[in-house]
């Protein structure tokens, strides 16, 4: 926002029904805005988990076929004179109103047996095919999806079983649910613009509390109203598999009660009903009864038995006989409630995730939409207070954007590169390249960016920043090799260094002093949120438009946060100086950096950043950015479930840095704090690497104890960094070559040296997984130097007297 434009803002009556229809229109287009985007990332998180579980209970169906199949065409027999396709297909067809057809074809893609559309052929395989039960696929286009299992008689290949399902059907059947989503929330937000017209002072604390109060409870009915209809989606989707299995069993054994027979009279039933529970493993039991006893069970001690209904089972039956037969016959099919349960809680925990994102975003756009309608100089006040006030707010939204599509594709980057070095045969250590060269652009950065600030203007920074940034993530997109991936990311690291220190010094050339607490606020505020919500929504985003769609989605909201910053963002007074400007001014660039290397000749502050600091962003960048996600890849587990557990990471340091100023005051030592910290970070590697051991991978629930085991470990490292962020600052800032040299010349060399720590990160951990593999054993040796580096920092470093509070960026 230009000079011209803050002035004018002033003259207009604050309570003119012209200013309350603009300031409700505006909190109409905010709150809008955060309901749209809840709404929209759930819907395709819904879409995209209801299609596998459809894919789940398809591939089982077709696995039926598929073994009766591959049973007549092993020794030999020729497929075309198979026979009983229709019978054990027809079922599955009428049975769901999504499904097109199932078909066999040969190898050369000639069709031998089709039931439904016997048009449908199979798709070519495209960026979207992913594979299922190691030897399937599942292929997609814009109408249809569809699963691929291959046939094999006793030597090779001879064909394909293809079960198509129509897309469409499936989007209308969740497309109903998003339009009540999005009436709900219209009507809500409506409300709410109500609400801010009649209370549109917005001066007085009461007025403020009431707009945050509606504002909160519009997002939380959305919310609801969302996760609601989600679970109904989930539950049925987790249902539809054993529902369906029950019913193709049922309809492949009715000919046996309609011909006369009994059941005892036929052999193999009990060879059917094992291989049905062979094929899903969570099914607890099988049985067929006859008027009300086990005639044929998976639990061979229960025949003969009455049968009667399990409160902890999800019972599904069939009836084989006509209603009121003498005979009555029926299957039914048992699976656990805590089976169904479990797989609706897994998929409404990507919704959580999807709520804790969105809501950060909600909270930023409402504190910038009062920014721009509340704040005006009041009587009394000065003119350069409001606009400082003001200048303050508007520049948060711009870090927490510049944090946020950074890491919006921290949950799947590391694997993007991976796949890069197996296309082209390069080394597997080569992965941690393009994070080493990000990191190294991003430190040698911020001192030219420091030297230049007092020149060119914080505000100039950060719209040069903003669009380095931009021009990255497009050139991520359109990488194919290595090094094109390592130069790409180079310059989003050059971006995001001038940007910091654009940010950085923005704040601190508009901060009053009554408020400098506040101001260093939006650094924490900005990089913990942005990195929560970029992961969050970015391992989401990525099943719905894949990896190259993230980096272009991307490069588009930063190169609309230049725009923003054109628009709205206040330029900088010619009287506002930063001191680290003004110090890399007087010193030069290189003094600067020699400068820094200097402070490393006292051994205070060299113990802290050598065994505390660089250790603790080594871990930041080598093992949770880089490592973790490539570990937990390998391990099967989905992007959500990655982004999602690194996002434990963010929510855990700040709420461990809520505490551990309050910590170390009343410890009244920063010493034992940082020792802790350490400790910690250790703890949290060992943690993962006992998620590698042989009695949690032979486990029932292996995948859920490996999933709890990697959450808590990276819990305990966010904590511990945490305790670790503020008071390694205080730190540093008390030894003698502080007192020599000034607080601000600490800090700055500090945090100059202390990237350090994010450029080895991944080379070291990338050079333990080039040795062992990425195996979570990697970690062990990680864990011995942390303790290492902790009871060295112990024995070594003197004593220490009390130790003021101070803050830490990020």
């Amino acid at each position: 926002m230009t000079d011209a434009a803050v002035k004018s803002a002033v003259t207009p009556d604050p309570y003119s029904l012209s200013r309350r229809m603009a300031d409700a229109s505006t909190m109409f287009l905010v709150s809008l805005l955060s309901v749209l985007l809840l709404i929209f990332i759930a819907h395709g998180t819904t879409k995209r988990t209801f299609e596998q579980l459809l894919i789940d209970k398809g591939a089982a169906q077709v696995e039926l076929v598929r073994n009766s199949i591959e049973a007549y065409i092993r020794p030999g027999l020729p497929l075309r004179q198979f026979t009983g396709f229709n019978q054990q297909t027809s079922s599955i067809i009428e049975g769901d109103k999504a499904l097109i057809s199932i078909i066999v074809e040969l190898s050369d893609g000639e069709l031998v047996f089709s039931q439904g559309d016997a048009t449908t052929r199979t798709l070519a395989s495209s960026n979207e095919s992913s594979t299922i039960h190691n030897d399937g696929e599942v292929r997609k286009s814009e109408a249809i999806l569809q699963i691929i299992l291959p046939l094999r008689n006793k030597f090779e290949r001879v064909g394909n079983i293809v079960l198509t399902t129509d897309r469409g059907a499936i989007r209308k059947e969740l497309s109903a649910q998003t339009q009540l989503n999005l009436m709900i929330g219209l009507v809500l937000c409506a409300a709410f613009a109500l609400i801010v017209f009649r209370s549109s002072r917005g001066e007085s604390k009461s007025d403020r509390r009431v707009i945050a109060m509606a504002f909160t409870a519009c997002f939380a009915i959305v919310a609801v109203a969302v996760i609601l209809s989600m679970i109904s989606v989930f539950t049925t989707g987790a249902e539809s598999k054993g529902r369906a299995l029950a019913t193709s069993l049922g309809q492949r054994l009715d000919d046996i009660p309609q011909l006369g027979l009994q059941l005892d009279q036929v052999e193999g039933l009990d060879a059917i009903l094992d291989s049905y529970r062979q094929l899903s493993p969570e099914i607890s039991s099988i049985a067929i009864t006859v008027n009300g006893a086990f005639a044929v069970h998976t639990d061979r001690t229960k025949i003969g038995t009455r049968w009667s209904s399990n409160a902890e089972q999800s019972e599904y039956k069939v009836l084989l006989t006509p209603l009121n037969h003498p005979r009555a016959a029926q299957v039914i099919l048992s699976v656990p409630r805590n089976y169904v349960f479990w797989q609706v809680v897994r998929n409404v925990k990507n919704y959580g995730a999807l709520f804790v994102a969105s809501a950060l975003f909600a909270v930023l756009f409402l504190q910038v939409a009062h920014a721009v309608q509340t704040f005006r100089p009041a009587e009394g006040r000065r003119l350069v207070d409001w606009r400082s006030d003001m200048a303050l707010e508007l520049v948060k939204p711009v870090f927490f954007l510049a944090v946020f599509v950074d890491h919006l594709s921290y949950a799947f980057l590391p694997q993007f590169v991976t796949g890069l070095i197996t296309n082209n045969g390069d080394m597997i250590a080569g992965a941690a390249w393009p994070f080493t060269a990000y990191y190294l652009c991003f430190a040698l950065a911020l001192m030219p960016a420091g030297h230049y600030c007092a020149k060119l203007g914080s505000r100039n920074l950060v719209i040069g920043g903003l669009v380095l940034v931009a021009i990255g993530l497009a050139c991520m997109a359109l990488v194919q090799t290595l090094l094109e991936a390592v130069g790409a990311r180079a310059i989003a690291g050059v971006g995001q260094g001038i940007l910091f220190i654009g940010v950085q010094s923005y704040i601190l050339a508009n901060a009053r002093r009554d408020n400098k607490t506040r101001s260093n606020g939006i650094i924490v505020y900005g990089f913990q949120g942005g990195m929560i919500s970029g992961m969050a929504i970015g391992s989401l985003l990525v099943g719905e438009i894949g990896a190259i769609g993230v980096f272009v989605a991307a490069a588009c909201i930063a190169a609309l946060a230049v725009g923003y910053c054109l628009l709205l963002m206040p330029a900088d007074e010619p009287q506002a100086r930063v001191a680290f400007a003004d110090e890399a001014g007087e010193q030069g660039v290189f003094a600067a950096m020699i400068g820094s290397l200097k402070l490393l000749r006292d051994p205070q502050f060299a113990q802290a950043i050598l065994l505390i600091g660089i250790p603790a962003k080594a871990v930041l960048t080598g093992v949770i950015l880089f490592g973790l996600p490539l570990m937990l890849n390998a391990m099967d587990f989905a992007k959500e479930d990655i982004g999602q557990i690194t996002m434990v990471y963010a929510a855990c340091v700040i709420l461990s840095s809520a505490v551990a100023g309050h910590l170390a005051d009343r410890m009244q030592t920063c010493k034992t704090m940082l020792v802790s910290g350490t400790l910690l970070t250790a703890a949290g590697l060992i943690v993962f690497s006992a998620a590698g051991q042989e009695t949690i991978s032979t486990a029932s629930n292996a995948v859920a104890l490996k999933a709890l085991l990697f959450a808590f470990g990276t819990a305990l490292i966010g904590f511990a960094h945490g305790l670790i962020n503020a008071p390694v600052v205080t730190f540093i800032t008390e030894t003698a070559v502080a007192n020599r040299l000034g607080e601000a010349t600490t800090a700055a060399g500090y945090r100059f040296l202390e990237r350090c720590g994010h450029m080895i990160g991944p080379m070291v951990v990338g050079y333990l997984f080039f040795l062992f593999g990425p195996t979570p054993q990697a970690f062990t040796w990680l864990a011995g130097l942390m303790v290492v580096f902790a009871v060295t920092f112990q024995i070594f470093n003197p004593a220490e007297t009390n130790h003021g509070r101070k803050e830490e960026f990020a």
